[in-house]
């Protein structure tokens, strides 16, 4: 299981084909977990499947927080923006916190993640103590974790809230993508 919208796909286009080519068989069932807005490309075909579901993950309110722990991903508002697209064009859609980095204030990001029109939400704990990084941002994402107060009491504080705040939220274990029921 990988992403399949890394940066490379904006050029090589594999994944749009592999749509393409699936689309040629029924009763495919298919889930999408992403943390790139370049999915919204592939709308149009996303939009011929019947069982389609869009994840994408989106794992702070802070950018800062995201630079850090995500350096080479997409920045946070550009992917509040596709899923945002993606449940507008009719497709099943679910934002995953997997896991939830430090969160600046959780009460606007839950209501900012609301303000997509998704339904359905994933959360699954950071473990500072098992976590793995990116070469080079291991020191750098846990200094920044401590110098936030992001520990188990803080990360229960902000669960409780997301829990209260997002309907139909579910535990996520790693490896989980959440699909339709």
């Amino acid at each position: 299981v990988t992403d399949p919208y890394q940066p490379v796909e904006q050029q090589l286009r594999l994944t749009r084909a592999i749509l393409e080519e699936l689309l040629r068989y029924h009763q495919v069932r298919l889930v999408v977990q992403t943390r790139a807005p370049l999915v919204t490309r592939d709308l149009d075909l996303l939009r011929e499947f019947e069982h389609v579901q869009v994840n994408m993950t989106i794992t702070t309110d802070d950018e800062t927080v995201r630079r850090t722990f995500e350096p080479t991903c997409p920045p946070n508002a550009k992917r509040i923006e596709a899923i945002r697209q993606v449940q507008k064009a009719g497709i099943r859609a679910s934002i995953t916190m997997t896991p939830l980095l430090p969160v600046r204030d959780p009460v606007t990001f839950a209501d900012t993640l609301l303000a997509t029109g998704v339904q359905k939400f994933v959360i699954q704990s950071f473990h500072t103590t098992t976590a793995r990084f990116v070469a080079g941002t291991g020191a750098a994402a846990r200094s920044l974790a401590a110098q936030m107060g992001w520990n188990d009491a803080r990360y229960q504080e902000v669960h409780a809230i997301m829990r209260e705040k997002l309907p139909n939220l579910q535990e996520g274990k790693p490896g989980f993508a959440p699909v339709w029921d």
